[in-house]
């Protein structure tokens, strides 16, 4: 039976004969004094896992990338924020305790096969690839109007580097307007000036049509998240999977059946029960 998705980060730690996994199921946040960050640091105190799989990071780039293990020098910006998010405390924790960090996404193309097998366009899957980045600029403070200069700049390098990733042509949605109408012809309602974060939500029945989109894509990493995962329990035995706590949630059910019941569910590192910490 599924868990039910809580309203801060979890610690999911499952335990079976010589393997050990650590779930951190996280709410995104760029703010260092986050619950999430806190939890982030206060795991790598008590568990030391062989591998670290880390979100928004290819699979593809191998262990320790260069582009990864850089984050842990990267410096808050002016409002004292974590450009990186939780992946900042992730890769600074994995390599305090001397962790291989390893990337938990599907290749672009990889994405782009399972969805379009799903019914979804080429053209909603590059709107959603810009889409589901909006958030994280509203929560940094980036821009405070969607139709501004300083979003439309933003938008549009974004357009143009999803449109490389998933290997589309420049005449899908070319500029910041179309993506803007775009959106709003996807999701009839929303506001122009901003977005409701459930639009980027991996809903199949969300609120949103963006929604869908964002399940299909969220299929396709989720399947590709587990297999990574066990292969890596079999190869290195103690594995920690730092992800949003909405893939926390999906893999629980095929966790649970491959490793058992957990030794400890909670929002608090401490309270780990000694005999589930080796």
């Amino acid at each position: 039976m599924a868990i039910r998705q809580p309203d801060g980060p979890e610690l999911i730690v499952f335990k079976h004969r010589n393997k050990r996994l650590v779930f951190v199921g996280v709410q995104h946040d760029s703010n260092p004094t986050s619950r999430t960050h806190r939890l982030i640091e206060s795991t790598f105190g008590i568990f030391s896992a062989r591998v670290v799989i880390v979100e928004g990071v290819p699979t593809s780039w191998g262990y320790n990338p260069v582009r990864l293990t850089q984050v842990a020098a990267e410096k808050p910006d002016d409002q004292g924020l974590q450009p990186s998010g939780e992946t900042f405390p992730a890769v600074r924790g994995a390599i305090k305790v001397g962790s291989k960090l390893l990337g938990g996404e599907p290749s672009d193309a990889d994405v782009r096969r399972v969805v379009t097998g799903l019914g979804v366009a080429d053209e909603d899957l590059l709107g959603f690839y810009v889409l589901r980045v909006v958030p994280q600029w509203v929560s940094q403070k980036k821009f405070d109007d969607l139709t501004n200069d300083a979003a439309s700049a933003l938008i549009q390098k974004q357009l143009d580097r999803s449109r490389t990733e998933l290997g589309l042509g420049p005449d899908l949605l070319n500029d910041s307007e179309s993506w803007r109408r775009w959106r709003l012809m996807v999701n009839p309602g929303a506001d122009p000036k901003t977005v409701d974060v459930e639009e980027a939500g991996p809903l199949a029945d969300g609120p949103w049509p963006t929604s869908r989109i964002a399940a299909s894509i969220s299929r396709a990493r989720d399947a590709h998240l587990y297999e990574l995962t066990v292969a890596q329990l079999a190869e290195h035995g103690a594995v920690m999977v730092i992800y949003g706590g909405s893939h926390a949630l999906i893999q629980y059910p095929a966790l649970r059946s491959l490793l058992g019941k957990p030794c400890y569910r909670g929002a608090v590192a401490k309270a780990v029960p000694r005999s589930c910490r080796t």
